[in-house]
């Protein structure tokens, strides 16, 4: 046996770390963990049909949905709101009245969708027996029953009663405030109200009986308020006027028994103008006595020569004439002093004159001093007595004030009854006027009518969203299929799954084809089937360059149907274009060699040459128009792994490396049997043929790991049954060869070969 050759490393692939492929995990590597857009939309137009299938599905789907739903018809009335009642008398203490913030218009929407509206429309419509209202009258949803399939399992079996008429009541107005929708328009005092129906008439005459039953429960709601405000201001007015009567009653009792006719006029008489005269006399007699005795002041303690000085002195009548007849009496003495002697007569006349000047001058200062003292202590009796008049008639007036304040509060009393009285009997009044004439708190402005088309379903949106939802949908389920899909679909996942090099791409032929396809290199060589059988035996002849004698090349596969015996026949086919070639079948378990040929099933061949009972020469046969030899596997054997595992297929394959430079084995699948394992020892390389689209790429990992434990290299491997327009369409595929001629150039050694 010859020495196992060598394989370039460009061809047998190697991991990160530069080392030949040989550990377990490289063959378990997964795909690239970040694919790009490209990628998913190849992913995606892989499985085109089935994102189709599913996306006409789901629409068809939705049809029958949007076709099974009922038309929904929606009419709408348009209500102002106002923010103020025109009132003809103003009785907001009464009730609460309108405001203008948005606060008293939402309220006011609110009120609309109100039940106390909705139970005035469902009696004003008898809706309680109409068949869309009715419970009773429905037919039993899915939900419905499942719910009470449930309740049966869990409660137990029981027969419900008709429902009550407060529930029924309650199941029609839940159903009527579903249908009715209230509206506030922004920055307006505008309401609509809208209410959906299958029947465009009744959703019209509901939509304008709600505006009408709101402004009806509203008018109704302040006639009410308003009577129990007339009914509380009867009541009390009677009280009231009970209460002035009595408080009258006690203030003339109190007049007559103090002698007071009126509080006013009392205040203003007797005693009261008494004291204000005194007070005024006696402010008048202090000031007087205050005078008299600044004056007194001036003189009291002094002589008569110090208060002729003296200011008030100074300014009286009698004193002003005694001094100047003094000063008359002093001028003629001074000139009878100058003219006559001491005892001249006319000078003693004129001494005596002067002295009784001075005398008289002191007699008027005295009378005044008397008379200023007198004065002051008039004045001073005078204020005395004042004073002691107006404190008596201050005891009667304090008397008389203690009367009139206790009057004042039989007065205030009487004052306070009467206002709340007339206040009362004011508002009852208004009351009358108020139940007779009401304005109302919202007019309509847009009656509803029946609208011609319906609202719901909204069809096309809805069949829009139901396509959208399929593609989304399919694609999801397009992704998810390609996350499931363990298969090899393309040279490159081949590549980098295995990392191993594809020396050859297969496409899928037709069923004409399939017939003779064992040699369908002879029959049609300008096939692309062909053409890639040729560029798997320039990659094996380049793999075997500087062998000393044959080479061996174990032909295996993962599992029975990949194509490893079609691919096998017509690699050897190629071959022996080139060279001496053999091909031997070594699946002595399921021959099928001699029957495609058209050989009888009792030819013999290998299985007869390790027993010994043939030559190996009456084993071979040659291939017509062809220079390939086979030594077919024989008859069938049941195990066959020790024959091959004995010393013969040694031997027997020594012998034939001398006579072929090229023998080619085809041997039972990896996955099942071992016989594989066994011949790949005595083989120079190994070629693995993987079926596109059907072979699992673990199944695959695990066989290579299995020649893993042999030192036989792998050359590389052979995608077989490639579909080849869902390649080069969904994974980029363009160097594999069809059954139109080339289809692309790339890879490894993917180019023209003709041997």
């Amino acid at each position: 046996m010859n020495q196992p050759f060598s394989v370039p490393r460009s061809i047998l692939g190697a991991d990160r770390a530069g080392n030949p492929v040989t550990e377990s995990h490289s063959f378990l590597a997964s795909l690239p963990a970040a694919p790009d857009v490209v990628e998913y939309w190849r992913r995606i137009m892989a499985r085109k049909w089935l994102v189709i299938s599913v996306t006409v599905a789901t629409i068809a789907l939705g049809l029958l949905y949007v076709l099974s739903l009922e038309r929904v018809y929606e009419a709408t009335a348009t209500v102002v709101i106002e923010d103020g009642r025109n009132e003809i008398v103003q009785i907001r203490e009464i009730y609460s009245g309108t405001s203008g913030n948005r606060d008293h218009f939402t309220t006011q929407s609110e009120f609309i969708g109100s039940r106390n509206v909705a139970e005035r429309v469902i009696r004003q419509f008898d809706l309680l027996e109409h068949p869309a209202f009715d419970p009773r009258q429905a037919e039993p949803s899915i939900a419905s029953l499942v719910i009470g399939w449930i309740k049966g399992l869990l409660l137990g079996p029981g027969e419900e009663g008709p429902p009550s008429e407060q529930e029924l009541l309650n199941s029609v107005v839940r159903t009527f405030s579903r249908n009715l929708s209230v509206h506030l328009v922004p920055a307006t005092q505008l309401v609509r109200v809208r209410f959906a129906s299958t029947d465009p008439v009744l959703a019209a005459n509901i939509a304008n009986a709600v505006v009408a039953a709101y402004i009806d429960a509203d008018m109704d709601a302040r006639y009410t308020v308003a009577k129990q405000a007339h009914g509380w201001l009867s009541e009390h007015v009677g009280e009231l006027r009970r209460n002035l009567t009595v408080s009258e009653l006690a203030l003339q009792s109190y007049r007559d028994a103090k002698g007071m006719i009126d509080r006013e006029s009392a205040a203003q008489g007797g005693a009261s103008r008494e004291l204000e005269a005194t007070m005024q006399r006696l402010v008048e007699a202090r000031l007087r006595r205050s005078q008299a005795e600044q004056q007194y002041e001036q003189i009291r303690g002094r002589s008569i020569e110090a208060n002729q000085s003296a200011p008030a002195v100074l300014s009286n009548a009698s004193v002003a004439r005694a001094r100047a007849a003094l000063a008359d009496a002093q001028r003629q003495m001074a000139d009878a002093s100058v003219r006559f002697g001491s005892s001249h007569p006319q000078y003693q006349l004129v001494a005596s004159e002067l002295q009784t000047a001075q005398a008289g001058l002191r007699e008027s200062v005295q009378a005044v001093v008397s008379s200023m003292a007198k004065e002051f202590e008039t004045a001073r009796a005078v204020e005395r007595a004042l004073e002691e008049e107006v404190a008596g008639s201050r005891g009667t007036i304090l008397g008389q004030n203690r009367d009139e304040l206790e009057l004042a509060s039989y007065e205030q009393e009487v004052a306070t009854n009467r206002q709340l009285y007339e206040t009362f009997l004011a508002r009852l009044k208004e009351t009358n006027i108020v139940t007779d004439i009401q304005n109302p708190i919202a007019r309509p402005i847009d009656r509803a009518v029946p609208p011609s088309f319906p609202d719901r379903p909204a069809r096309v949106p809805l069949m829009l969203a139901f396509a959208v939802g399929g593609l989304v949908f399919g694609i999801a389920i397009a992704l998810f299929r390609h996350r499931l899909d363990d298969t090899l679909s393309s040279v490159d996942q081949v590549e980098n799954t295995l990392s191993l090099p594809v020396i050859s791409a297969l496409a899928r032929v037709n069923k004409q084809q399939q017939k003779n396809l064992h040699q369908m290199f002879l029959d049609h060589p300008e096939s692309g089937f062909s053409e890639g059988i040729r560029t798997a035996r320039t990659a094996i002849r380049l793999a075997t360059v500087g062998a000393a004698e044959g080479s061996v090349i174990m032909v295996g596969s993962s599992l029975p149907q990949e194509g490893k015996s079609t691919v096998a026949f017509n690699l050897a086919l190629a071959q022996a274009q080139v060279a001496n070639t053999l091909l031997i079948e070594c699946d002595i378990r399921r021959p099928t060699y001699a029957k495609r040929i058209g050989l009888s099933k009792a030819t013999v061949g290998l299985a007869e040459c390790l027993r010994g009972s043939v030559s190996v020469n009456d084993c071979l046969f040659r291939i017509p128009q062809s220079n390939l030899t086979c030594l077919f596997a024989g008859r069938h054997l049941e195990e066959p792994l020790e024959l091959l595992s004995s010393g013969e297929f040694p031997r027997l394959l020594d012998q034939l490396r001398s006579r072929f430079e090229t023998i080619i084995i085809d041997t039972p699948p990896v996955a099942l049997v071992s016989d594989a394992l066994a011949l790949a020892e005595h083989s120079d390389g190994i070629v693995l043929v993987i079926r596109a689209h059907s072979t699992s790429r673990r199944l695959v990992a695990q066989s290579i790991q299995s020649f893993s434990r042999v030192s036989t290299p792998i050359i590389g491997t052979i995608v077989n049954q490639l579909d080849v327009k869902r390649a080069r369409k969904y994974y980029g595929e363009y160097g594999v060869y069809d059954s139109a001629g080339y289809g692309g150039y790339g890879g490894y050694n993917r180019s023209e070969h003709h041997g």
